[in-house]
């Protein structure tokens, strides 16, 4: 499943996203209509606490899920039993909270002089931002 975020869910993107989940969401301003078009064309539901965009997107026929929780626990549930998804383990921690690229495994070395020496010498494993092309 495929997710887009409005604005107020930056939060709930990141760990949509280290769930396992391809979310869209853009720091940057967007509006109502720009959000539906990603939404219609990239084949994402969109999650957002905009009654008026819930409106307009059902009316566009693009699945939608109306979140008025504030709380992130109850967020992810209402996107969870809305959607009737579940959480893949093999899923989780396979994108970047912060971009939603893709990761996978490089060898540690490869990062030595790139992170903290603490990190370095207590991470078992090392993954890496996967840059689609």
């Amino acid at each position: 499943m495929r997710f887009v975020c409005d604005q107020m869910f930056g939060t709930l993107a990141s760990w949509l996203r280290l769930l396992g989940f391809d979310t869209f969401y853009t720091t940057e301003k967007i509006d109502d209509a720009d959000l539906l078009t990603v939404a219609s064309t990239e084949k994402r539901t969109l999650l957002t606490r905009d009654k008026e965009l819930v409106y307009r997107a059902r009316r566009k026929l693009i699945p939608v899920v109306y979140i008025d929780d504030k709380d992130l626990n109850d967020q992810l549930k209402k996107v969870l039993e809305e959607t009737q998804i579940q959480i893949d383990s093999q899923r989780v921690l396979t994108r970047c909270s912060v971009c939603n690229g893709l990761l996978q495994p490089i060898e540690k070395k490869m990062v030595e002089n790139r992170v903290p020496e603490h990190v370095y010498f207590s991470a078992v494993t090392v993954l890496a931002v996967y840059e689609l092309s």
